[in-house]
């Protein structure tokens, strides 16, 4: 009977979840303005020590059975979040920073974002990379807008281009304290199967009422 409890009480604590992300999104997904992408700081330190992240390559190398999706378009160089943790009724801020490998990036590259409880996915959406794009405070040269072209510089031959994504998602009031899986996948065009351009995946701590 207590596992039968405890199995009710899970169940009904992922559908009020659910329910709380369902709610969010129809109420922001709709505008990309609720929902973008972000930038800067290392594997090793990130914003706090919660929140941590690793591309699907570094993912596959753990489990032969896991397929490598990871796109070489961008070298994501840093994932970050903030605030971290994350709190409830507020937002997520991600921020991601990467060095340009392909000569140019589509402007009908999206971004797939998939939002995981317990294993259980709770939100996802899609949206333009183009529309993710910020200036680099760092370096005023880099691109803002697309399509994305890398520099080419005889001068220098290692010249690099840099390009910086925020994404800011809305996190539900009812949202429980624990700890949520992120995976963002860059894509050439919304059809494809595969992150070319980057794939990430990252765990953070949402910090709610219960």
């Amino acid at each position: 009977m207590t596992s039968s409890f405890a199995k009710s009480k899970r169940a009904l604590l992922l559908l009020l979840v659910y329910s709380a992300f369902i709610f969010s999104a129809s109420s922001s997904s709709s505008s990309s303005s609720s929902v973008r992408l972000s930038t800067a700081t290392s594997r090793e330190g990130m914003f706090g020590k919660t929140f941590k992240w690793e591309t699907c390559e570094d993912d596959a190398k753990k489990d032969d059975d896991i397929e490598d999706k990871e796109g070489k378009d961008i070298d994501l160089t840093s994932v970050a979040l903030n605030p971290d943790p994350v709190r409830t009724g507020g937002t997520a801020k991600f921020i991601l920073r990467g060095n340009v490998m392909a000569d140019s990036i589509p402007t009908t590259s999206v971004i797939d974002v998939q939002i995981l409880y317990q294993g259980v996915p709770l939100y996802t959406d899609t949206l333009s990379l183009c529309e993710t794009i910020r200036a680099d405070e760092t370096d005023p040269s880099q691109p803002t807008k697309c399509p994305i072209e890398r520099k080419t510089n005889d001068d220098d031959a290692n010249a690099t281009t840099v390009v910086t994504m925020e994404y800011d998602a809305a996190v539900p009031e009812l949202a429980p304290s624990g700890e949520f899986e992120a995976r963002l996948v860059g894509k050439r065009t919304e059809a494809a199967t595969r992150g070319e351009v980057f794939c990430v995946k990252a765990t953070l701590r949402v910090k709610g009422p219960f």
